[in-house]
């Protein structure tokens, strides 16, 4: 393992196409990334938005199918809110129109938590249940059911192979408790088959550990299914039979059997990884290549990365970067994007010049064009992601009176010289001020 010296652990996913097939792909591979760390309403992690980014990195080597950068969707931290999940991920899913013989991975590594078997979730970034686990219907969050009949059931059923990849259940410190932590993983395992492949970081009951001395910071389960793949589990002399070729029965076994012996010994609790199921133990999850293996195997070794370091860099080819091919997009529509991705990031979403206009624009001249449906759902987004924030003022005791006193105090003590700072405040409670009326509203009428 990396890392000089024993830590304190801590308890506690992005789409992606290429056209290289990994293991016995036959069409291309999709992924769905989501990591969160930084949860600004809950007890915030220390390293799962760099298991998401560890696996994302894996998937560009030729193990995971040399995936390119460009079809790269992550959902980090503040880009994995409900709505970018819900509606983003959904309907770039939708768009992509997966076929038979194609491969999606559905990877989350953040906080899971459950208010009874049936209601289970992942929690995204906007998740604020002010420490009561019935606000989970009304703050933000990843329905683990919705996912698995709207996300995977859809696939399996024209024979997409899909793999479901949880690294959640990091704490009991959460509105649901223990009970919660239990049902999360029970309800995983008892919830009808949609045909996918699933690995699970624990058994019901038990946390998922995370500390700074493994790897450069990560995750325990993620991590060894990073290290199995790449090569690991199928040179295991346990569990391995050295074809060049990680199965599912070897990546499963290898992952328990280190996770299990490494929780154990040197962070004194349980964790129990689960996969399933049975009847596809010779799926091949992966095709090692010598490359991508040393590669790891050297970090591995290396005691002083940094903390963003990539583990494969010695694999990645230099200079890829690439925005697909727009030679047959017209130039005034790329334009109007444009403006309508700079209206976005400016959170000027109403009004003259803002993102509605630049949408109506493109609706109008390019209705079903790849870039006004992209606009379409990038802006239904940015809407939804409004008014979640609002509820969770709303949830928290922090509705409309209080962005009011907000602004009366802001008033009370501006000085000259503080002008430049308060302008930039005073607009912010504004436009709180207008969202919560507008929130107001739709839940009154």
């Amino acid at each position: 393992m990396l890392g000089i010296s024993q830590v304190p652990a801590t308890n506690r996913g992005v789409i992606v196409s290429s056209t290289t097939a990994a293991g016995n792909v036959t069409g291309e591979i999709y992924a769905i990334i989501t990591g969160v760390s930084s949860y600004p309403g809950i007890n915030p992690l220390k390293y799962a938005d760099r298991d998401a980014i560890l696996f994302r990195n894996f998937l560009k080597t030729a193990n995971g199918g040399n995936v390119k950068p460009e079809n790269i969707l992550s959902l980090i931290n503040d880009s994995a809110k409900a709505a970018d999940f819900n509606v983003g991920a959904y309907s770039w899913l939708q768009r992509k129109k997966l076929k038979a013989g194609d491969r999606l991975y559905i990877y989350f590594s953040g906080h899971g938590d459950a208010m009874n078997e049936d209601l289970y979730f992942f929690l995204p970034y906007d998740c604020s249940p002010s420490k009561d686990d019935h606000n989970y219907l009304g703050t933000g969050n990843i329905n683990m059911h919705t996912v698995k009949t709207l996300f995977i059931k859809p696939q399996t059923a024209k024979g997409v192979e899909v793999l479901l990849i949880m690294d959640a259940c990091r704490t009991n410190e959460l509105p649901g408790g223990k009970e919660g932590q239990q049902n999360f993983t029970k309800s995983f395992i008892a919830e009808e088959k949609m045909g996918e492949i699933m690995l699970l970081s624990t058994g019901a009951g038990q946390v998922s550990v995370e500390a700074a001395d493994i790897g450069n910071g990560h995750g325990l389960f993620t991590y060894y299914l990073i290290d199995g793949l790449a090569g690991a589990a199928d040179k295991d002399s346990l569990n391995g039979d050295n074809d060049g070729k990680v199965s599912l029965s070897e990546i499963g076994a290898y992952v328990k059997t280190q996770v299990k012996r490494i929780a154990r010994t040197n962070y004194n609790t349980v964790q129990i990884p689960y996969y399933c199921c049975a009847e596809r133990d010779l799926t091949m999850i992966a095709k090692v290549d010598p490359q991508t293996y040393t590669a790891w195997e050297y970090s591995k070794k290396i005691q002083a990365l940094s903390a963003d370091q990539n583990l494969f860099a010695l694999n990645n080819p230099m200079g890829q970067k690439g925005v697909g091919d727009l030679s047959l997009i017209d130039t005034s529509q790329i334009n109007i994007y444009n403006q309508f991705v700079g209206a976005l990031k400016e959170e000027k979403l109403l009004g003259a010049a803002s993102a509605e206009t630049y949408f109506n624009v493109l609706e109008k001249n390019w209705p079903g064009s790849n870039m006004t449906e992209d606009a379409k759902f990038s802006l239904a987004t940015k809407y939804l992601n409004f008014c979640q924030q609002k509820m969770n003022l709303f949830l928290n005791g922090k509705g409309l009176i209080h962005i009011m006193y907000m602004e009366k105090d802001i008033k009370k003590d501006k000085t000259e010289n503080e002008k430049a700072g308060i302008s930039d405040v005073g607009e912010q409670i504004k436009k709180l001020k207008t969202l919560s009326q507008q929130v107001l509203t739709l839940l009154l009428f």
